[in-house]
C-alpha cells in the first residue's frame, strides 16, 4: 500500500528562517533597485518517473464543473495538481510536470502556474510555489521564484515579479496594502496596482506583537488537491493543502507547506493528517532604543500511527534602524516528553536568555541550561563552552541552576516489580565537583589527584599547562566557584535527602 500525501495548500505563517543550526541573520544589508516587472520563460525540466495513466476515476471525486475543467486543463498542461474556489470562481494551479507523491512539491523541480475558471492562463507555469490566496493581501496569490516572493491579482491578472525577501500584511487581518522586504527596506504594495511598490517606512511591531495563524482559521483560501483520490486502497488522509504565507516561512515559524490538513467534513475518518498549526505571539521586550524582542508559541498537532502534539519557542528580534528580523528557535517539546520534560524561558538580562530544557547526558534524564546571546545590532547566537555545567562561564548562578529535574536505571533488582528508575531534584556533590573543578580545567589548571587528571584527560578540550589559574578566572568564575562550594557544605550532612532521591516508575512512549 502506498501512502499519498494529500497536498491541499495551507497557508500559514511567517517566511522563510534561515538557521544555522537553528539560527539564522534573516535581512541583507546590501542595497540593490528593485527589478522591473518583467516575465521570465519558463525553463523546462524532464522529470524521469513512470507516469501513471490517467483515467476517469482520477476525478471521480470532484464535482462536474471542477473535473471537466482540470480534464481540459491536464491535455494543456502536464497537471493541474492543486484548485481553489474564492467568491464563486474556481482557480487551478497548473504544473510543467507529471504531479507525483514521489517529488518533493516545491523544491524547483516541478513549476507552477494558475489558470481561471475560464480557462484562461493568468500565471505562466514558470514558477516554484504558488501560495495561498488572500493570506498577506486581499485578491492576490504570493508567487515565489529563486527564494524571491511576488503576486499575482487572481482578478486583474497584473502580476509582481518575485523580488521580495517576504511580504508582510499592513495589518492583522490581510486587506489591500501590505509590505515587501529587500535588502534592509521596507516596499509599500497596494491590491489595485501591486506591479508598482514604493519604497517607503514601515514598523512590522503592531504585526509582531499581536501575530496569530492558523492553517485550520483560512476558510475558503484552503486549497485543495485535484487528485486526492488518485490511487486506490490508499490510507485516508487529509485533503487540505496550505502553503504558510512567505513572512511566516521568512522567520521559520512553521513548515513551509503542509498537505495533508484535514478538513472539518473528515473529522475521524483519516488515518493520516496535520489537525492544528498555528502560532501567536506570546510575550514580548524592549531590549534597547532600536531592539524588540518577541517570544512566539508554535503548537503542531495531527494524526499518525499515534497522533503527535508538539510545542515549541521561537524568538524574533527586530531592529528598527536596519529593518533586520532575526530568528532562533528556543526548544521543542512533544507529547512524548513527559519525563523530566520541561521548556521554561527567561531574561538573564537585556542581552542574554536562559532556555531551561532537558536532556540525556551524564543521567538518563537531567535538566538543562542553554543560553543565548543578542547583540547590538540584534544578531543571535547561542552561546557554547567546553565546560559540561557551561553556565558557569555566562551567568552568576543562583540556587535555581543546581536544581530540576535529575532521573537515572536502578540496578537493584528488588526494585525491578514496581521502580525501575532513581529521581531526584537536585544535583549530587560528585555533579558539583566536575562543575568547579571543570572551571579550573578551561584555563589549563594541572591536577594533582589522580581522579581529575583521569577525568579531564578524557576530554579532546583539556590542555594542562599551568599549576595556578587563579589570575585568569573572570569575575563571573570566581562568584561560582564561592556558591558551589557554599552549597557542596550543606549538601554534605545529608546528600540524599537534600536531593529528595527517590524510586519512580519509566515508561517509554510508544
Amino acid at each position: 500500500m502506498r501512502i499519498i500525501p494529500v497536498t491541499i495548500i495551507v497557508l500559514l505563517v511567517l517566511s522563510c528562517s534561515t538557521n544555522t543550526q537553528q539560527e539564522q541573520t534573516l535581512t541583507q544589508k546590501k542595497e540593490e533597485k528593485l527589478e522591473p516587472v518583467k516575465v521570465i520563460e519558463p525553463k523546462e525540466e524532464v522529470i524521469e518517473l513512470p507516469e501513471p495513466e490517467q483515467n476517469e476515476a482520477d476525478y471521480a471525486h470532484l464535482d462536474s464543473t471542477i473535473r471537466e475543467d482540470i480534464k481540459n486543463l491536464d491535455r494543456r498542461f502536464k497537471s493541474t495538481p492543486f484548485c481553489v474556489k474564492l467568491q464563486g470562481k474556481n482557480y487551478y494551479i497548473t504544473c510543467s510536470g507529471k504531479y507525483d507523491y514521489r517529488i518533493e512539491r516545491f523544491d524547483g523541480t516541478l513549476k507552477y502556474g494558475l489558470t481561471n475558471d475560464s480557462l484562461q492562463t493568468l500565471l505562466e507555469t514558470d514558477y516554484d510555489k504558488i501560495y495561498n490566496p488572500n493570506l498577506t493581501i486581499e485578491n492576490c496569490f504570493e508567487i515565489e521564484r529563486n527564494s524571491k516572493i511576488g503576486l499575482i491579482n487572481y482578478l486583474t491578472g497584473e502580476i509582481l515579479q518575485p523580488q521580495f525577501e517576504c511580504i508582510i500584511p499592513s495589518s492583522t487581518k490581510p486587506n489591500g496594502v501590505a509590505f515587501g522586504l529587500q535588502n534592509g527596506r521596507w516596499f509599500k504594495i497596494k491590491s489595485g496596482k501591486i506591479s508598482l511598490p514604493t519604497e517607503t517606512e514601515f514598523d512590522p511591531i503592531p504585526i509582531l506583537k499581536t501575530l496569530s495563524f492558523d492553517i485550520k482559521n483560512i476558510g475558503e483560501n484552503m486549497m485543495f488537491d485535484s487528485y486526492w483520490e488518485f490511487y486506490e486502497d490508499d490510507a485516508n488522509e487529509g485533503r487540505g493543502v496550505v502553503v504558510v504565507p512567505s513572512y511566516i516561512s521568512y522567520l521559520g515559524l512553521l513548515d513551509n507547506d503542509y498537505t495533508d490538513v484535514i478538513l472539518p467534513d473528515q473529522k475521524g475518518r483519516v488515518d493520516f493528517g496535520s489537525e492544528h498549526a498555528r502560532v501567536n505571539t506570546s510575550y514580548r521586550r524592549s531590549l534597547s532604543s532600536k531592539l524588540m524582542a518577541f517570544f512566539v508559541s508554535i503548537y503542531e498537532s495531527g494524526i499518525d500511527a499515534r497522533g503527535y502534539q508538539t510545542e515549541s519557542k521561537q524568538l524574533i528580534v527586530h531592529n528598527k534602524e536596519s529593518n533586520s528580523l532575526n530568528s532562533i528557535e528556543l526548544g521543542a517539546s512533544s507529547m512524548y516528553d513527559y519525563f523530566c520534560s520541561e521548556a521554561n524561558y527567561r531574561f538573564v538580562n537585556d542581552s542574554i536568555i536562559e532556555v531551561k530544557g532537558s536532556k540525556r547526558g551524564r543521567y538518563d534524564f537531567e535538566t538543562n541550561f542553554t543560553y543565548h546571546k543578542i547583540d547590538e545590532d540584534g544578531t543571535i547566537k547561542r552561546l557554547t563552552s567546553n565546560r559540561y555545567y557551561d553556565f558557569t562561564k555566562f551567568i552568576f548562578i543562583n540556587e535555581n541552576n543546581f536544581r530540576g529535574c535529575f532521573a537515572w536505571s536502578i540496578q537493584d533488582a528488588s526494585y525491578a516489580d514496581e521502580h525501575n528508575m532513581w529521581i531526584a531534584d537536585h544535583l549530587s556533590i560528585e555533579d558539583l565537583d566536575i562543575m568547579r573543578n571543570e572551571i579550573f580545567a578551561e584555563y589549563g589548571y594541572k591536577f594533582k589527584t589522580e581522579k581529575w587528571q583521569k577525568h579531564f584527560s578524557e576530554q579532546s578540550w583539556y590542555n594542562p599547562k599551568y599549576d595556578d589559574v587563579n589570575d585568569r578566572l573572570t569575575e563571573i568564575d570566581k562568584a561560582n566557584v564561592k556558591l558551589i562550594l557554599e552549597i557542596k557544605e550543606q549538601m554534605k550532612e545529608d546528600e540524599e535527602g537534600f536531593r529528595n532521591k527517590r524510586p519512580t516508575k519509566y515508561v517509554a512512549a510508544g
